[in-house]
């Protein structure tokens, strides 16, 4: 598996790495931002990063491309803000969406 590839959120700046989650009602693999968590805080997702990596799409339908596939029990790593992926969070009348640069479109919910 190559090296991990650190992306710097638009919203926050902090570096995070997009890893594929298996969702188990839709059985389809889903992209999730995680990054490490701060000191002192416990993690909840691992990434085994000798597997198969997994192609996800985003929300949008885009393709991003193969991933590390991440575990949810225990681990390193915290999801990263999901609110960050958003393009319409935190408007105030007269705002317009943000334009995200760098950051993909998170899907918010199960509906296909």
């Amino acid at each position: 598996m190559p090296e991990p590839v650190w992306l710097k959120c638009d919203e926050c700046d902090v570096p995070y790495i997009i890893v594929a989650i298996l969702n188990p009602r839709r059985h389809k693999w889903a992209p999730l931002p995680i990054s490490y968590s701060p000191q002192n805080v416990p993690g909840n997702f691992d990434v085994n990063w000798n597997a198969d990596t997994v192609e996800v799409r985003d929300a949008r339908g885009r393709d991003l491309g193969p991933h590390p596939v991440a575990t949810y029990g225990q681990g390193e790593y915290r999801p990263h803000n999901p609110g960050h992926f958003l393009d319409d969070v935190h408007l105030r009348e007269g705002d317009s969406p943000r334009q995200r640069l760098h950051n993909f479109v998170l899907a918010m919910d199960d509906d296909d």
